[in-house]
């Protein structure tokens, strides 16, 4: 493939022309790399000067077989096809400090290709740290070794491949994969579907519009404002999820599982040794399952126009303050209907307490201790403000339920469900509802 080679010294900067609606391939072995996205038909590629990776101790000792100095593109012109190679000589101790970077640009096509060979001493991987602003609208594949990477502002696919290193994405336009050995994943506004696969680290994710999908040996999981469901296969750790759309099913070896303010037609939630607590709103033809091997389960129910509940704990006991037509009552298991019994809520625990219960207006599930915060995340928007009745508004005018009331929540999902609220309307009307309920 005809390509664009170049050597670069440690601080740099080069634009190359790239069309929007390319593919762009990075692969990097250790360091630092930033990308965003704008609105120019250009790649802009520079380096962040001063960083090294803390794994890599000897990158400051970057060793080469062969390579040029100097200008990085001499005489060379990404638009130029017939543009001669680079002079290549052997590398000499004063040129040590130098370390190169190779770029490999697809002729007749909108295909870039970003590799790096640095090593450090040793032979282990050097340390590079990359700035690049690329076309909005632009499919993304990285690679790398030890790499921190942080994107925002994109539209287009991408697809993570890392040993380790911290991912911060924001404002993504497009489906996202993420596999990575040991890693903290931070999302925010995410429209697409979601793929994570973790060796270890955590997840917080907020505001995805698709599917998210987790699968991880043990991490930490923090979802909010998750629109298109919800499938979480984890080995161990918390998982804390609210304000969901669409089903959700969590599979978990053991730890402890928190549910709030769910509005899909399916949850179902199987684990180990794990407590598990859950709000949600009984739809109708919904179907709600909850399963551990050791320990309690409390449910929080906001009835809506009745279920059929299903109660068993064989070495605990269970619980109940709705008032149902019983066909079973026990102190390990209980069966019944409430209402008009359109949904169905099976609970199941070999050793533990099971507690159902109504959702009180301006009650909650109890705090989670995660002290995370999301890198670089936008100050809230503006909100409306409240009525003379105490009710938080839309940009409509449509009330709804008074701060601190757990329908307030399911009432702001039911309008984004609807259409009559965008994501980040229905983001700021919860920012308000939490805020006045404190």
């Amino acid at each position: 493939m005809p390509a664009l080679r170049a050597d670069f010294p440690e601080e740099w900067e080069r634009e190359i022309d790239f069309a929007p609606g390319g593919q762009i391939e990075v692969d990097l072995p250790a360091g630092q790399l930033q990308i965003r996205g704008w609105d120019r038909p250009l790649v802009a590629l520079s380096s962040l000067p001063g960083e090294r990776s803390a794994a890599s101790p000897g990158a400051a000792r970057v060793t080469n077989d062969a390579g040029s100095v100097g200008d990085p593109f001499p005489g060379n012109d990404s638009t130029s096809p017939g543009a001669p190679p680079l002079a290549r000589r052997p590398l000499n101790p004063a040129d040590e400090k130098q370390s190169r970077l190779a770029l490999n640009l697809a002729r007749n096509s909108r295909r870039l290709r970003i590799e790096s060979s640095r090593r450090g001493f040793l032979g282990r991987a050097g340390s590079v740290s990359l700035e690049l602003a690329v076309p909005r609208s632009t499919n993304l594949s990285i690679d790398g070794g030890t790499l921190a990477i942080a994107l925002n502002q994109l539209e287009g696919d991408i697809k993570i491949d890392t040993a380790a290193g911290d991912i911060t994405i924001s404002d993504l336009s497009g489906s996202l994969d993420i596999d990575s050995g040991q890693s903290q994943v931070s999302l925010h506004k995410i429209d697409g579907n979601v793929r994570i696969d973790l060796g270890g680290g955590g997840v917080q994710a907020r505001v995805i519009s698709g599917e998210l999908l987790v699968d991880t040996g043990g991490a930490n999981i923090l979802g909010e404002i998750l629109l298109g469901g919800a499938k979480i296969d984890a080995g161990a750790g918390q998982v804390v999820l609210s304000d969901l759309q669409g089903p959700l099913d969590v599979d978990m070896a053991g730890g402890s599982i928190q549910i709030k303010r769910a509005a899909g037609s399916s949850i179902k939630v199987d684990a180990g040794p794990a407590t598990i607590s859950a709000g949600f709103l009984c739809r109708p033809g919904g179907r709600y399952r909850f399963e551990n091997s050791h320990g309690d389960i409390q449910l929080n129910i906001d009835p809506g126009e009745g279920f059929e509940l299903d109660l068993e704990s064989s070495r605990g006991w269970v619980e109940t303050d709705f008032e149902l037509k019983t066909t079973t009552l026990e102190r390990s298991e209980l069966a019944g209907t409430f209402g008009q019994p359109v949904a169905a809520i099976r609970a199941k625990s070999a050793s533990g307490r099971i507690v159902v219960r109504p959702q009180r207006a301006g009650e909650d599930l109890p705090p989670v201790p995660l002290e995370w915060e999301q890198p670089g995340s936008p100050a809230p928007p503006e909100v409306y403000p409240a009525g003379r009745s105490g009710q938080v508004k839309t940009a409509a005018g449509q009330g709804i339920s008074p701060p601190g009331s757990e329908r307030g929540e399911l009432e702001v999902l039911e309008l984004l469900a609807q259409g009559k609220l965008s994501p980040e309307e229905a983001e700021t009307l919860l920012e308000r509802l939490k805020v006045d309920s404190h």
